[in-house]
C-alpha cells in the first residue's frame, strides 16, 4: 500500500485527472462489451426464421434476440415499410453506439495528461537544478527526470489497452451492424416479393 501512495505523489497534481480516466475508460468499455453482446446460434437472419417457427420471439437480451424481437411484429405483415423497419430497429442501434465517444475521449485524454505530467515534473525538476536543492537530494537530477516521466507512462498504460479493446469492440459493433443491415434488407425483399405476387 505504501508502494501505491508513493507512486501517487511521485506523480503529482495530474494523477487524480489520470485514475479519474482509467476509471471511465474500463466502465465504459465494459458497458460496451454488454451492449455488444451477440449471442450464439447464428445471425439474426436465422433466428428470425427459428422465432417465426415456433411463433414467438426469443427472450434473451443479447442484440440478435432484441433485433428479432423488435422485427417480429412486421414480419408478418404483407407489406412492410422501410421506415418502420428503422423506427423498430433504431434505438437497439442507437444502444450499440453507447459509450463510443467516452472511450474514444479517454484514449486521447489520457496521454496528454501523462504529458502535461511530464512537463509539470521537468519544470520542477530544472527549478530545483537552479536552486541546487536537487543534489541535496538522493538520486540528483535522473531521480527528478524519472518521477517526471512516470505520468507519461502511466498515460500510455491507461490508453493502449483502451485503443486496442476498443478498437476490438468496434468491429463487433460493425458485424452486428451488417446483421441488422441484411434482416432489414431480407424483410423488405419479402415483402416486395409478396406485393408483386
Amino acid at each position: 500500500m505504501s508502494a501505491v501512495v508513493e507512486l501517487w505523489r511521485s506523480g503529482g497534481a495530474v494523477m487524480l485527472p489520470l485514475a479519474t480516466c482509467a476509471a471511465l475508460l474500463w466502465a465504459a468499455l465494459a458497458h460496451r462489451a454488454l451492449a455488444l453482446r451477440a449471442g450464439r446460434g447464428g445471425e439474426a437472419l436465422a433466428r428470425l426464421a427459428a422465432a417465426r417457427a415456433k411463433g414467438a420471439p426469443p427472450t434473451g437480451s443479447t442484440v440478435r434476440d432484441r433485433a428479432v424481437a423488435a422485427v417480429m411484429p412486421l414480419a408478418d405483415r404483407p407489406r412492410v415499410h422501410r421506415l418502420d423497419l428503422s423506427a423498430a430497429l433504431g434505438p437497439l442501434r442507437g444502444e450499440l453506439d453507447e459509450g463510443k465517444v467516452l472511450v474514444r475521449a479517454t484514449v486521447t485524454v489520457a496521454p496528454l495528461l501523462g504529458l502535461l505530467g511530464t512537463v509539470m515534473g521537468m519544470i520542477e525538476t530544472f527549478q530545483s537544478l537552479a536552486d541546487m536543492a536537487l543534489y541535496t537530494q538522493g538520486g540528483g537530477v535522473a531521480a527528478g527526470i524519472a518521477e517526471a516521466l512516470l505520468t507519461t507512462q502511466l498515460g500510455l498504460v491507461i490508453s493502449v489497452p483502451g485503443i486496442l479493446i476498443g478498437r476490438a469492440l468496434d468491429q463487433r459493433q460493425e458485424h452486428l451492424n451488417h446483421e441488422l443491415d441484411a434482416l432489414e434488407e431480407q424483410l423488405m425483399l419479402r415483402s416486395a416479393q409478396g406485393v408483386a405476387a
